[in-house]
């Protein structure tokens, strides 16, 4: 072969230059449509597990009178030594850590699953990730109407169990919501419109930009043994009116 057949062949710096330009500008292209393709593949997840979990609350309701989980009990000291599973004994410190570790006891009876299982987390974030947290129960399941009125608030004696059927508004009132978006630091004031994953209390599954969300109770729980928020942060978490309150307009 000769040297001028040899050179016809080979690309020349304008021709590399050209080529390295095209795939930068379709790379450039396809990229957004990756990425929206991918937050729309663990959206559709993060509803499903929401979902899911719905069902084992509404299996616990039926073995527990139309209960919400209320893993511990507010009249007992803390911390609470709390059998589950296999005669496994869990730890929890506050009564207002329940909405925060409710899986833990429910995981196996009412799940199959092991308190890993991506079932009880935000697609968005796995379990073992920094800012990953499983799904939180909203706190206003775990102490009645009264308390979550500052009017009528009174403590601790308003602590105990919720049940289903006190719940006013079932497709405005959240029960299990994704705290993903606050541990991973996406929500960092109220007018931002990051999407919460919301299950209420019909089982339909939401994601409202977080500010349409409801302001809950200003001062979360209060300050009073077993409390854990002393403000309202969460969206959905601190319902004014408790389960005769809503989370969304």
């Amino acid at each position: 072969m000769s040297n001028r057949a040899a050179a016809s062949r080979a690309f020349t710096l304008l021709e590399l230059i050209l080529t390295v330009t095209i795939i930068s500008l379709l790379v450039a292209l396809l990229l957004p449509g990756l990425f929206a393709s991918r937050q729309a593949a663990r959206r559709i997840t993060t509803f499903s597990n929401l979902r899911t979990v719905m069902v084992g609350l509404d299996a616990y309701a039926l073995d527990w009178r139309g209960a919400f989980p209320c893993i511990a009990d507010p009249r007992l000291p803390m911390p609470q030594r709390i059998v589950y599973g296999n005669d496994e004994v869990f730890l929890i410190g506050a009564y207002f850590l329940a909405p925060s570790s409710w899986y833990i006891v429910l995981a196996t009876p009412y799940y199959n699953a092991s308190q890993s299982s991506p079932v009880f987390f935000d697609a968005n974030g796995r379990p073992g990730d920094i800012s990953s947290s499983p799904f939180f129960l909203s706190c206003s399941l775990f102490a009645n109407s009264a308390f979550w009125n500052l009017e009528t608030r009174t403590g601790p004696d308003q602590f105990g169990p919720t049940f289903h059927h006190q719940v006013r508004f079932t497709s405005k009132k959240t029960v299990v919501y994704s705290p993903y978006p606050y541990t991973s630091g996406v929500v960092t004031t109220a007018s931002s419109t990051f999407r919460v994953p919301m299950a209420m209390a019909d089982s339909h599954v939401i994601d409202p930009p977080h500010n349409q969300i409801l302001r809950g109770v200003g001062s979360g729980e209060g300050n009073y043994t077993g409390s854990w928020h002393f403000g309202d942060f969460y969206g959905g978490a601190h319902t004014v009116g408790g389960v005769l309150g809503l989370d969304v307009p």
